[in-house]
């Protein structure tokens, strides 16, 4: 009886053996990789970059055009040149206006807008400040550029003198908006200057 219990013990032992004997060469155990750390780069940093300014448009800004000189007509004078403009009294407005003025200055010579063009909005900009002599001073830098084939700068100056009381030298130029530019406008705008100030000079219909 003994016998035979120390032979189930032995067997079982042996059993117990080759099973652990199995796990162990037949089944690989599992490996734990330790976490990839992972890689954080910084990068460059990169230098301001200084934009150069083109000997091109150093030029153009730099350059400055020759004045049409719009010369007062004998018998008239100017006592003021300033106005009361269309902003006068409002701070915000007149803040405006002056941005505005060295936006538009800013302009000159990039091709972004012809010349002509930003001098007379710039001349705008000082009409609503009622600043009357830088008012034709741009305008006559725009008729620097064009006094033939556009009549607006002539057309704004003629505005500008009637305005001043220097009537003899607005009707020139009201004239001069004509004949570079026939068209109703300015057309209109001589008609009612002639009719308001030299009624005698109207032409017959």
């Amino acid at each position: 009886m003994v016998n035979n219990k120390m032979k189930v013990y032995i067997l079982a032992g042996v059993f117990i053996i080759l099973v652990v004997g199995f796990v162990q060469f037949f089944l690989p155990s599992s490996v734990v990789s330790p976490a990839s750390p992972i890689a954080t780069s910084t990068p460059t940093q990169l230098g301001s970059e200084t934009a150069s300014t083109t000997a091109g448009n150093t030029e153009n800004t730099q350059k400055k055009k020759a004045t049409f000189s719009l010369q007062l007509a004998d018998g008239d004078s100017v006592a003021s040149w300033n106005f009361i403009g269309a902003y006068a009294g409002n701070d915000a407005f007149v803040q405006k206006a002056n941005s505005d003025i060295v936006r538009l200055t800013a302009l000159l010579g990039t091709g972004t807008y012809t010349d002509y063009t930003l001098y007379v909005s710039i001349a705008n900009q000082y009409d609503l400040l009622g600043d009357g002599k830088n008012e034709l001073a741009y305008l006559g830098k725009a008729l620097a550029i064009d006094s033939t084939n556009t009549g607006l700068a002539w057309h704004n100056a003629g505005q500008l003198l009637a305005r001043l009381g220097a009537y003899a030298t607005a009707r020139t130029a009201f004239e001069r908006a004509v004949v570079a530019e026939p068209i109703g406008q300015y057309k209109l705008a001589l008609a009612d200057f002639l009719e308001a100030h030299f009624p005698l000079d109207m032409v017959a219909k």
